[in-house]
């Protein structure tokens, strides 16, 4: 039997509905889960824990599945809700979601019938879930389960083996465009690094980080551009605190002025010039130099 290999995941999904096909889906996931592990296969309560987007782990379930296996009992068809609509016009009701969401992402739906019942035609579906009508189906019966399961297994073998082999191609494609984009992304850094564009290299960076963390840093530029930034924003405060330290010296010079100036205006005597000063202080020192030139010569 196929097993899950590599890194990808071994997942088989199962669309029911519990008063049509209760008991199939019962004895189908127990012989799956013995078969192929029970995290391998996704039966709705039974695989979403509490808390969790119905809707939304649904879909994400499916996306991921390498198969998709929709029962098919008698009142698949006609069920109704609680205000007597038919269930499968509902744009939401989780079977019509869980069978268009394998269809839009390409998922392989293998119909299974349960208890003697017919695959749907065309004309019966909803427009989104037609092309159901025409996959092959298997049917399955409580009187030859096992042998009705023993025919499922090579169905179910070839489906998920062609569904592996194109999710690794996938991957192997989208590995060689990340490969592509992150030599890309180094050579912008590296240009931008020539001409100093130190901002434009770290933003290159956080790009490289998001789809290889060891490839932000090529020749430690990342580095590089880090330290740049890191001095000229030093400088830049300096430059700021050497501005800012004038400004002050200034406003204090002024302050000062401004004084000086409420002093001379509130003291009439001090209303002196700095010239007049200057002649008082020349005076003062002529007569000084004068009487000790007569004091020395009434000594002589």
């Amino acid at each position: 039997m196929t097993e899950s290999t590599g890194s990808v995941p071994l997942r088989i999904f199962m669309s029911y509905r519990r008063a049509d096909t209760g008991w199939a889906a019962v004895s189908l996931f127990d012989r799956l889960a013995d078969q192929f592990g029970r995290d391998k296969v996704f039966k709705d309560v039974d695989s979403i824990d509490l808390g969790e987007d119905f809707v939304e782990a649904i879909t994400t379930a499916v996306g991921s599945s390498d198969a998709l296996l929709a029962l098919i009992g008698n009142q698949w068809l006609t069920v109704t809700d609680q205000h007597g609509r038919r269930r499968l016009d509902n744009p939401g009701d989780f079977v019509r979601l869980e069978i268009e969401a394998a269809l839009t992402r390409g998922v392989r739906i293998i119909p299974i019938l349960v208890d003697g019942a017919l695959m749907p035609h065309e004309d019966q579906l909803p427009e989104s879930l037609a092309p159901l009508a025409r996959r092959q189906a298997l049917e399955l019966s409580p009187n030859r389960f096992g042998s009705d399961f023993q025919r499922l297994l090579p169905v179910l073998d070839r489906a998920i083996t062609a569904a592996q082999q194109q999710r690794r191609r996938q991957a192997e494609e989208a590995a060689v465009q990340r490969r592509r984009q992150i030599e890309q992304l180094q050579r912008q850094l590296r240009g931008r690094a020539e001409s100093h564009d130190w901002g434009a290299v770290l933003a290159i960076s956080g790009d490289l980080a998001e789809l290889d963390p060891a490839a932000a840093n090529p020749d430690g530029l990342a580095s590089t551009a880090r330290e740049q930034i890191t001095r000229r924003q030093q400088a830049e405060e300096a430059q700021r605190y050497q501005q800012t330290e004038e400004t002050q010296q200034q406003h204090r010079e002024r302050d000062v002025a401004q004084h000086l100036q409420r002093i001379e205006e509130q003291n009439p005597i001090r209303r002196i010039s700095n010239t007049s000063i200057a002649w008082i202080w020349v005076v003062a020192a002529v007569a000084t130099t004068l009487v000790t030139v007569i004091g020395l010569t009434s000594l002589h």
